[in-house]
C-alpha cells in the first residue's frame, strides 16, 4: 500500500516562516542590546557611568558575554574607568562564567583593577568556598594575591574576598587593619588546608610560603617541586631577600631555596667569587643583571617588567635611596630587553611607560645609526650616521647611557674604518659614551689601532663592558 503527505497549505507555510523568524529575532535581540548597552557605558561620561553599568546589569545573563570580552583585553586598554565599572558588573551579575577572566585581572599591574576582580570573584563566589576545584582555584588565586608585592590598600579586595567566599569567622572584617585581616585569613587557612587545590595548582607566592613556613620536610619538597616545575621567576627576588637576610629562615629551608634559585635562573648561590669578602648577593646581582639583559624572550621580559612595575609601587610608597635600586635595576635590563618602544608590553602603567620611552626611542635611532654604519655606507652617508650618533649622545647623561650598548660595536667599527676623519670623529664617540679619552687623529690606521687597544684595555679595568648587546 502506498501513502503521501497532504501538501502544507500555502498560507501556513508562510505564518511557520514568519513565527520562526520571529523567535529567531528575539533570542538574538538580549546579546544586540547588551552590546548596545555596552557601547553606551563605554561612550558615557565618567560621572554618567554607574547609572550605565545599572541598567547593563539589569539585562542579565545576556550581558556576561560582552563584558568578558571587554575585560579579557584588560591589558590594551586605555579607559580604565570602563575596565573597572566592567568588573564591577561581572560582580554584580554573579557571573561564574566570568571567573578565569578575573583571576587573569588578579595579575594587573594596575592595582584598581586586581582590586575590583578580587572585590568581584568574592561576590560571584560568595558562600561557595567549598563546593569544587574551581572554588579552591579562586581562593588560592586571591591569597596568592594577598601575599603578592601590592600596596596596603589593595590587601582589602582580597581579604574580604576570601572571607565571603569561606564564610570565615572574622568579627567586623572591614574594621581591621589591611595587615590585621590578612593575618586573620592566613589564620583560617592554616587550619583549612583543604580549602585550597594541590601544590601544583597553586601559585608560586603560596608555595614559597610553604617553604619558608613548614617544618614538615616532605611537604617543603612538595612545594619546591611545584616552584621548580612551574620555571616562573617570579620567586627569584623574594627567594634573594631571604638569602640576604640572616636568621630570615631555617638554615634547611635557605639552602633549599638557594638551590632552587640556581635551577630557575642558571646562576648558582652563593655565585664563584675570588673575594672570599664579597657581599654573595651583591655578587649574583650582578651576574643575574648579565643573564638577563640577554634574554628578549617573552618569560624573561615579563618578569623584568612585572619586577619595574612593584618597584616603582614601593618606590612611590615610600621614596628612598634603597627603594630607587630595584628600579635603577629592572629599567636597566629592560633598556636592554627591549628595541624600541612599540615593544613596551600591552598593560603597561604610564607611569612605568613613560620611565622607558624617551631612553627606548634613543636605542632605535642609535641602533638605526649603528647598523647603517655596519653596512659600509659612502662617505656623505658614514658622515651623516656619525652626526646623528654624536647628537644624541650629547643630548643628556641618560643618553649616554643607552649609547654604552653600542660601545662594542662602535670600537669595531673604528678599528676597521680607513678614513682618517671618519676615524676622528668616531674617537670623539667613544671617549664621549665611555669618559675615556680615545683620540683617534692619526695618520696611520696602524697608530690608531694602538690606541683602540690601550682605550679598550682601561674601560675594561674600570669594569665598562664591551661586549655587545643582542642585535
Amino acid at each position: 500500500m502506498s501513502s503521501h503527505r497532504k501538501p502544507v497549505p500555502c498560507l501556513v507555510l508562510v505564518a511557520f516562516c514568519v513565527l520562526t523568524a520571529s523567535v529567531l529575532a528575539q533570542e538574538g535581540a538580549p546579546t544586540d542590546t547588551a552590546q548596545a548597552a555596552l557601547e553606551a557605558l563605554k561612550s558615557a561620561p565618567s560621572q554618567d557611568r554607574p547609572a550605565k553599568r545599572a541598567a547593563l546589569v539589569a539585562l542579565g545573563s545576556a550581558a556576561v558575554d560582552p563584558l568578558v570580552a571587554v575585560v579579557t583585553k584588560h591589558r590594551e586598554a586605555s579607559d580604565t574607568n570602563c575596565i573597572g565599572h566592567c568588573l564591577i558588573a561581572l560582580g554584580e551579575l554573579k557571573a561564574e562564567e566570568a571567573t578565569s577572566a578575573l583571576m587573569d585581572v588578579l595579575q594587573s599591574h594596575y592595582m584598581q583593577f586586581a582590586y575590583e576582580a578580587a572585590s568581584a570573584l568574592g561576590s560571584i563566589w560568595q558562600g561557595k568556598g567549598s563546593s569544587g576545584e574551581q572554588a579552591k582555584l579562586v581562593n588560592a588565586a586571591l591569597l596568592g594575591m594577598l601575599h603578592s608585592d601590592v600596596p596596603d590598600a589593595a590587601l582589602y579586595g582580597p581579604g574580604l574576598a576570601l572571607v565571603k567566599i569561606n564564610d570565615i569567622p572574622i568579627q567586623r572584617p572591614e574594621g581591621k587593619t589591611e595587615q590585621e585581616l590578612a593575618q586573620a585569613v592566613d589564620d583560617w587557612f592554616a587550619q583549612n588546608p583543604d580549602a585550597l587545590p594541590s601544590p601544583d595548582k597553586r601559585p608560586w607566592q603560596l608555595n614559597l610560603l610553604t617553604v619558608l613556613n613548614s617544618d614538615d620536610y616532605g611537604v617543603r619538597q612538595v612545594a619546591l617541586d611545584a616552584l621548580r616545575q612551574s620555571g616562573q621567576l617570579g620567586p627569584v627576588e623574594p627567594m634573594l631577600s631571604v638569602l640576604a637576610e640572616e636568621g630570615s629562615a631555617t638554615e634547611a629551608a635557605r639552602e633549599e631555596l638557594a638551590g632552587l634559585l640556581g635551577e630557575l635562573t642558571g646562576i648558582p648561590f652563593p655565585p664563584p667569587s675570588e673575594n672570599p669578602e664579597a657581599d654573595p648577593v651583591v655578587a649574583w646581582r650582578w651576574l643575574w643583571f648579565a643573564a638577563l639583559s640577554k634574554e628578549t624572550d617573552e618569560r624573561h621580559v615579563a618578569y623584568a617588567w612585572g619586577q619595574l612595575e612593584a618597584s616603582l609601587r614601593g618606590y612611590f610608597e615610600d621614596p628612598n635611596d634603597d627603594a630607587a635600586g630595584p628600579v635603577k635595576f629592572f629599567r636597566a635590563v629592560l633598556i636592554y630587553q627591549l628595541a624600541d618602544p612599540s615593544a613596551i608590553p600591552a598593560g603597561a602603567t604610564p607611569r612605568a611607560r613613560d620611565l622607558l620611552s624617551k631612553s627606548l626611542g634613543i636605542k632605535k635611532r642609535l641602533a638605526d645609526a649603528v647598523a647603517m654604519l655596519e653596512s659600509k655606507p659612502g662617505g656623505f652617508e658614514k658622515a651623516t650616521q656619525l652626526d646623528i650618533i654624536q647628537t644624541e649622545i650629547g643630548r643628556s647623561k641618560a643618553a649616554r647611557e643607552v649609547g654604552l650598548l653600542f660601545l662594542s660595536r662602535l670600537s669595531g667599527l673604528a678599528r676597521e674604518e680607513a678614513d682618517a676623519q671618519a676615524a676622528k670623529q668616531m674617537g670623539a664617540i667613544l671617549s664621549k659614551l665611555s669618559g675615556i679619552p680615545c683620540d683617534l687623529e692619526r695618520s696611520t690606521l696602524e697608530k690608531r689601532l694602538e690606541v683602540l687597544d690601550k682605550w679598550e684595555e682601561t674601560v675594561r679595568r674600570i669594569g665598562v663592558s664591551l661586549e655587545a648587546p643582542a642585535a
